[in-house]
């Protein structure tokens, strides 16, 4: 295994990433992409705002109607966490990019990308010149009437 960088894990950690080869390091490194990604889960980052999420690396199938994962694609395990540009924004007087909170009925909240969403991914660097995945999806609001 080749160490590679210090990738971000979430928006305030840190995991070490290991490659088969140096060529994938090196692949990695440059930042080749963009991908379909597939979220797998999402772990809370801040309550109802902002979501960190698993994913895997996903092809459209031949019918192009459906996505498959793909054999040895970059993943959440090799590749850190992902990040919905959306989300950066979301404080409890804004939600990105749906407007103000106070115009949501009560018992209504935000609620993470679901679970089997593709996403079109693209991998970014940090301040650190770290890579780290985003995608770009509009989060779903739901809740019950009072």
């Amino acid at each position: 295994m080749v160490q590679g960088d210090r990738l971000a894990a979430s928006m305030f950690d840190r995991a070490n990433v290991e490659f088969s080869t140096a060529r994938e390091l090196e692949n990695y490194r440059t930042c080749i992409g963009p991908i379909i990604g597939q979220i797998v889960m999402s772990t809370v980052v801040t309550a109802d705002l902002k979501w960190k999420y698993e994913w895997t690396e996903v092809r459209m199938t031949a019918s192009s109607t459906s996505v498959a994962t793909k054999t040895n694609g970059i993943a959440y395990a090799r590749a850190g966490y992902a990040y919905n540009v959306n989300e950066l924004a979301n404080t409890a007087t804004m939600w990105a990019p749906l407007g103000s909170p106070s115009n949501v009925p009560t018992g209504f909240k935000l609620k993470p990308i679901a679970i089997n969403t593709p996403c079109l991914m693209f991998p970014i660097r940090d301040t650190t010149g770290k890579v780290f995945w985003v995608f770009d999806k509009v989060n779903a609001i739901d809740g019950e009437c009072p």
